[in-house]
């Protein structure tokens, strides 16, 4: 097995990093369902001459779940493409961008937005990413 340089060991965690995140992400943006479940079971169950005060609160809950449902679907989607970009060494500002926008999501979000960034803004990581070949223009 040949020895590996410290940025491409970093590089190599922060892949496996970014699948777990990702992993761990839409397993956890599944509860937000439960909140949708109820809110329908809550329509579903109130009475006719209730008023509609408790149907919107209702109606809401779904509404609200099922956003932040495939809103942290969404995410760990994104965070798993990032993980493919970084193990391919490809999309090098996408990959940064992403990892300022993971450091919002607390606790494990900011932890490995910041290693990423730590590790993507050495100039010896920025010349392992290949370019991808440019098409000539037919103008």
């Amino acid at each position: 097995m040949p020895l590996l340089s410290r940025d491409e060991r970093h590089l190599r965690f922060l892949v496996v990093a970014h699948y777990i995140s990702s992993g761990v992400g839409a397993v956890l943006a599944c509860f937000f369902l439960l909140i949708v479940a109820f809110g329908v079971f809550a329509t579903l169950i109130s009475a006719p001459e209730s008023s509609q005060k408790y149907e919107l609160s209702s109606t809401s809950l779904v509404w609200t779940g099922a956003a932040f449902f495939l809103l942290g679907q969404t995410a760990s989607i994104v965070v798993y493409l990032v993980g493919r970009f970084l193990d391919q060494r490809r999309r090098y500002q996408t990959a940064v961008v992403m990892a300022l926008i993971e450091c919002v999501l607390f606790p494990v979000g900011t932890a490995l937005g910041a290693l990423a960034l730590s590790t993507l803004l050495r100039p010896s990581v920025k010349t392992l990413f290949r370019r991808a070949p440019q098409k000539p223009s037919t103008a």
